[in-house]
């Protein structure tokens, strides 16, 4: 009985594949500023003893060289706690725009979460726009325990 033996790793390198390159990043592509971002944030307190939180994510507007595209995008979120009613309000909405030439569509998200004594009420807004017409207006609205 003859057992193989085993090859050695120098025998085995030609089998053996390179370790991989690091991945290439590719460059972003070129584009001018038309608006630059901002961020902005508020607390409050209203006279009625209300606390406010407002919150603006503006990442700004910007036209790209290659096909002139136009990409616009604003996020935006109030919080509002009312301790003498013991109830609170949440509101998240994203704004986003494409122009070039004569399309320029627009699309607004918005969700809004309130709360009273007994439940959580959802609210969810999808608004689509071709140069301000709106041509989709869909509503949720649920009531969460």
């Amino acid at each position: 009985l003859e057992l193989p033996i085993a090859k050695t790793r120098q025998s085995l390198a030609p089998c053996i594949a390179p370790p991989p390159r690091p991945p290439q990043v590719a460059r972003p592509p070129s584009s001018v500023q038309l608006r630059p971002p901002k961020r902005d944030r508020k607390v409050e307190r209203t006279h009625d003893g209300r606390r406010r939180l407002t919150s603006i994510d503006d990442a700004g507007a910007r036209r790209y060289e290659s096909d002139g595209v136009v990409y616009d995008e604003v996020a935006a979120e109030d919080f509002t706690f009312d301790p003498a009613h013991r109830t609170a309000t949440a509101t998240a909405s994203f704004n986003v725009a494409v122009r070039r030439g004569d399309v320029d569509v627009r699309v607004v998200a918005e969700t809004k979460v309130t709360q009273d004594h007994h439940h959580f009420n959802l609210i969810t807004t999808v608004q689509a726009f071709d140069h301000d017409h709106l041509f989709l207006d869909r509503h949720w609205a649920e009531d969460l325990l």
